[in-house]
């Protein structure tokens, strides 16, 4: 028995505040952000909580560029991509995009509001 036609909660839910982005990789890792700044992960059986990002702001929107970077834009322009088993952050002028996509761990796209779209292109 589904909440719609076809559509299930694998697990309940996975935080009690609003969930303002989802990205999978595969049916075994999908990523969601909350609106307090938490990301959680789907490994295929349950949710974890991968970091806190509640001190910089809520997470706007989550991709990733190959299967082992990710990337997470927050509140305010700030871009972290996880690479390697570590965070690193790249502050932008762009106060806060309305999506992100990549095409490899290198090269990232955010448009936003009033028109602006942004990109990084090469190393951090």
């Amino acid at each position: 028995e589904g909440l719609y036609q076809g559509w299930h909660s694998p697990t309940g839910s996975v935080s009690s505040m609003r969930l303002s982005n989802v990205w999978g990789v595969s049916e075994e890792e999908v990523y969601v952000g909350d609106s307090l700044g938490n990301l959680f992960r789907w490994d295929g059986s349950r949710w974890s909580i991968v970091e806190d990002f509640s001190q910089v702001g809520r997470i706007t929107h989550i991709t990733s560029g190959d299967d082992n970077t990710l990337f997470v834009i927050q509140s305010f322009g700030r871009v972290f991509r996880y690479q390697g088993g570590l965070w690193d952050e790249e502050h932008t002028d762009f106060w806060s995009a309305n999506a992100i996509w990549a095409s490899n761990a290198r090269n990232l796209w955010g448009a936003g509001p009033v028109g602006g779209v942004i990109h990084q292109c090469g190393d951090w």
